[in-house]
């Protein structure tokens, strides 16, 4: 048995796992069989599923893990079942469950969702955004609706009110926060919002934080003044490192 095209990245067969076993069953085959299980649904309703030693995302050993495989109409094979998966890790970012460990993702037709929750931190730095949404007792923003694609990528909204400070000067009103993780591992924070501090002007700005936390920002003033004289329809463009965090 071979992990279908459009789960390869997801699913592999774990080191040394002998095989992978996939049985077909008849509908009503044993109407006796017992449990849950994709395995135990499939021999009681009628169905195939595999069991075997998979190793998930290239992080995590599940040993007998269970899938129910669901013939698609114009050709091919569908996953379904339960699956953990290893915390999500590049450079400064971090997505696992709230305690640390493993989440827990259903697979779909479409890829792997995200059933319990996930917290994103960034290189141990607090992360807040508005009351309740950090579990009690961590720094990190709670992910919600998070969906993995066939290749491992994925968009995840944040939550709206976080500020994010760079080298003193704070971006507030963050709109469209999104943290994007490619096909190769490689993640990034999007974002958007208005850039000011002190004397210096505010600016409408849009920007990225890479897993390296290299700062990428594009800003437009509006209107302003710098030391008196107006000044409105400026562009400009900020590259640097992440200093002081997100919150």
């Amino acid at each position: 048995f071979r992990f279908p095209p459009g789960y390869a990245v997801l699913f592999q067969a774990a080191p040394g796992a002998a095989s992978l076993e996939l049985a077909a069953f008849s509908p009503w085959y044993n109407p006796a069989a017992r449990g849950d299980t994709p395995m135990a649904s499939a021999e009681r309703w009628g169905g195939i599923a595999m069991r075997g030693d998979v190793r998930v995302l290239g992080g995590l050993d599940v040993r007998g893990l269970e899938l129910g495989a669901v013939p698609l109409p114009g050709g091919g094979v569908a996953l379904t079942g339960m699956v953990p998966v290893p915390p999500l890790e590049a450079g400064i970012f971090r997505v696992a469950a709230a305690d640390g460990g493993p989440m827990r993702f259903a697979v779909t037709p479409e890829g792997m969702r995200l059933v319990d929750g996930a917290v994103l931190t960034i290189a141990g730095t607090p992360l807040r955004a508005g009351r309740g949404a950090a579990p009690a007792g961590g720094d990190g923003i709670a992910l919600a609706g998070l969906q993995l694609a066939g290749d491992g990528s994925f968009r995840a909204a944040l939550p709206e009110k976080m500020r994010l400070v760079l080298g003193g000067l704070e971006v507030t009103g963050l709109t469209g926060a999104t943290l994007v993780r490619g096909s190769d591992g490689v993640m990034r924070l999007e974002f958007g919002g208005r850039l000011g501090g002190g004397d210096f002007p505010t600016w409408e700005v849009a920007g990225t934080l890479s897993s390296g936390g290299a700062v990428d920002v594009g800003g437009r003033l509006a209107a302003g003044t710098v030391m008196g004289f107006p000044l409105g329809g400026l562009e400009t463009r900020l590259e640097g490192s992440l200093s002081g965090g997100v919150r």
